[in-house]
This record gives C-alpha cells, sequence and structure tokens, in this order.
C-alpha cells in the first residue's frame, strides 16, 4: 500500500526552481530577440551595402558615360518635345556648344528659333517633325554657319518614346564631314577646270578667229567664277599701249569703257613689275590687304574689293592681262581657282599666238596674191 502512493506521489517545485525556470525563459526570449535584431540589422547593412555598390557602380557608369558625352568628337544634342508641338534644347555636349556658339546654360530650354537664325531653324525644325512624323531614325547632310565659318555635318536623329509608346525626346548625333565635303569640292573644281580648259582649247582648234575665241574665254570665266565681271587686255598692234579687248559683266550698271578697267591699263609700267614678280596677283579684301600705294589707288579706280589677276605671257613675253573682279563684296580666292586662271592663261597665250601668226600668213598671202596679180596686169 506504501508503495502504491508513493508511486502516485509527485515531488513539489520548490519556488527557487519556479523562478529560476522563469529566468531561464525570459533569458531565451531576450536572445531569440536580440538575434531577430541582429539579424534585421545585418540584412539592413547588407541591403544597404548591396544599394551602396549600386549607386557606386551607377556613379562610375555614369561618369564615364558623361565622359564619352563630353569627350567624344561628335555632337550631341536632346531636344525634348515640349506643349503645342514645341522643340525645346535640353542638353548638348560640348562641341555642339561649339556649332551654335552657345554653351549649356544658355541654350538649355530655349525652343530652336531662339538658337538659330530663322530661315536655319525653320529647316532644322522640319528635319525633326519629319523624325517625328515617321516614329525611327533619319541621317542627311546639313551646312552650318557659325562666326563666319562654314562646317558640314552628317546628323542622325533618333526619336525616344515613353511608356505610353509616344515620343517625348529626339537624341542627335553628329560627325563632322569637313575633310570628305573637301575632297567632294576638290573633285569638283577639277572636273570643272578640265571641263573649261577643254572647252576654251576645243573653240582654239575650232577657230582662229580672235574675236571669237575671247568672248567664249572671258563668257566661260563669268560663268565659272560668278565675278562680277571679267576683262581681258592685250598689247595693241604697235605694241604702245594695253587695250580692252573684251568685257564680260554681270552687272546691270554700265561701265565707263574709256578709263582704265585692268592693271595693266591703270599703271602699265608698274602693273609689269607686279605681274612678272607675281604670277597670280590675289587680293581678297582691299581694305585689309592694301592701306595706301600704288595698287589700292588702282582697285579703287576700278572700284572692286576683290581681284584676281594674271598675264597673259608667252615666250617669256607679257602679251596682255586677265582681271577677275568682285565690286559689291569681299572675296576669298582659292588655290585652285588661281591655278584654274593660270592655266586658262596659258591656253589663251597660244591661241593669240596662233591666230596673229595666222593672220601674219593671211597678210603676207594677200599681199603675194596682189603683187602677182600685179605683176599679170603689168605683163599685159
Amino acid at each position: 500500500m506504501d508503495n502504491h502512493w508513493t508511486s502516485h506521489i509527485k515531488p513539489r517545485q520548490s519556488q527557487a526552481d519556479s523562478h529560476l525556470n522563469g529566468s531561464m525563459s525570459q533569458m531565451e526570449n531576450k536572445l531569440t530577440s536580440e538575434k531577430q535584431v541582429n539579424d534585421e540589422l545585418w540584412a539592413c547593412q547588407t541591403e544597404l551595402e548591396i544599394q551602396r555598390q549600386i549607386d557606386q557602380k551607377l556613379r562610375h557608369q555614369e561618369e564615364f558615360l558623361r565622359s564619352v558625352y563630353e569627350g567624344v568628337e561628335q555632337a550631341i544634342f536632346v531636344i525634348d518635345i515640349v506643349e503645342n508641338g514645341g522643340l525645346q534644347c535640353s542638353d548638348l555636349n560640348p562641341i555642339s556648344e561649339k556649332i551654335i556658339g552657345l554653351n549649356r546654360e544658355q541654350a538649355r530650354g530655349k525652343p530652336l528659333e531662339a538658337i538659330f537664325p530663322q530661315d536655319q531653324a525653320h529647316l532644322i525644325r522640319q528635319r525633326y517633325e519629319h523624325c517625328i512624323a515617321l516614329g525611327t531614325s533619319i541621317s542627311y547632310e546639313e551646312s552650318i554657319t557659325q562666326g563666319g565659318y562654314q562646317s558640314y555635318w552628317l546628323m542622325t536623329l533618333t526619336p525616344l518614346f515613353n511608356p505610353e509608346g509616344r515620343i517625348y525626346r529626339v537624341v542627335g548625333t553628329g560627325v563632322n564631314i569637313d575633310d570628305r565635303k573637301q575632297l567632294e569640292n576638290t573633285l569638283k573644281e577639277q572636273a570643272e577646270r578640265e571641263r573649261l580648259l577643254n572647252s576654251i582649247t576645243q573653240t582654239i582648234r575650232q577657230s582662229l578667229d580672235r574675236e571669237e575665241v575671247v568672248e567664249k574665254t572671258v563668257n566661260t570665266l563669268l560663268e565659272v567664277f560668278q565675278v562680277s565681271r571679267v576683262i581681258l587686255v592685250v598689247y595693241s598692234e604697235d605694241r604702245s599701249y594695253f587695250e580692252l579687248v573684251k568685257l564680260a559683266s554681270q552687272e546691270e550698271t554700265s561701265l565707263e569703257l574709256e578709263k582704265p578697267l585692268s592693271l595693266l591699263q591703270y599703271h602699265p609700267y608698274q602693273a609689269q613689275q607686279w605681274l612678272n614678280e607675281h604670277p597670280v596677283i590675289a587680293i581678297d579684301d582691299r581694305e585689309m590687304e592694301l592701306t595706301s600705294g600704288s595698287l589700292y589707288q588702282a582697285t579703287c579706280h576700278m572700284n572692286t574689293q576683290s581681284l584676281l589677276a594674271t598675264g597673259i605671257w608667252y615666250d617669256n613675253h607679257l602679251q596682255g592681262e586677265i582681271c577677275l573682279q568682285q565690286s559689291d563684296k569681299v572675296r576669298y580666292w582659292r588655290q585652285s581657282e588661281q591655278k584654274l586662271l593660270t592655266d586658262v592663261s596659258n591656253q589663251l597665250a597660244i591661241a593669240l599666238q596662233q591666230i596673229q601668226l595666222y593672220q601674219q600668213l593671211q597678210t603676207e598671202l594677200n599681199h603675194r596674191i596682189e603683187l602677182q596679180q600685179q605683176l599679170q596686169h603689168d605683163a599685159i
């Protein structure tokens, strides 16, 4: 019986044991809570570190893209589409700043019409509107004049779409093609020079009429050079003075033909020295290059702002002068133009010499015929 009761009686837990168990439970809860906090802190720190790395990477990428944006030898410009279809500058790189003559701060937020001259802004707007209407990239060549300098660019416009599928911005890039244009112009000038020389040479071969040859020459020069006037003078038959042989002019006002119109007519002795020392006399801007002296007085007398003249030489003897004059504006003569004029002068010198020889032969032949007729008449 004692054993039976003994097996069903549990020992009572002391107050100290209960207190100890409660403390241990609180400690476990506290440790669990601290672990959760530490886990959260670690997760937060990890997230912050990841975000920091992402931000650093994005910052490096942005710096890289900015260095490319500002350092690339291409024009980059961003145009935003604003209300009512307006187009205004959002950003541009340093190359674009040089093109338009404004810095980034001056250009930002301004419409195209406030950046470019009216006619140029109208043409540029048409390009952008065409790109927006097509909804795809377009490329074209464009000539831009800034500060008196003309440059050529291959432009590409690319539209950007927002999440709704609407174009909100156009990014443009421009590659300078001045070298290519210069090569094209050089080839064009060479072709034009060959055409001119062939035309004059053909006239020379087909005709021994001086009037026809000189008229063809001056009219062709006037067409090719697009100057105010072309003047051709040669020695008179007795070589006592230089006479005006032919004048071609685009001016509406008539010229006083009795007054000197070329260097050799205005100052024969001095002009011969000039032409002997300089194969080509090229004056781009009279007021900038000449301030006094005989040459300045001559250009003032002839009412010309720019002048290009060369002698007509044959066998080292001066036969005359070809003089191109620009009276209404400054004209910058290119080396290719100077070379073209000397080539024409050389061809014309040969032609005039051939014509002179032909005329001498004709005169001698006519004289012999007259002499023979006279002898026959005397024999009768």
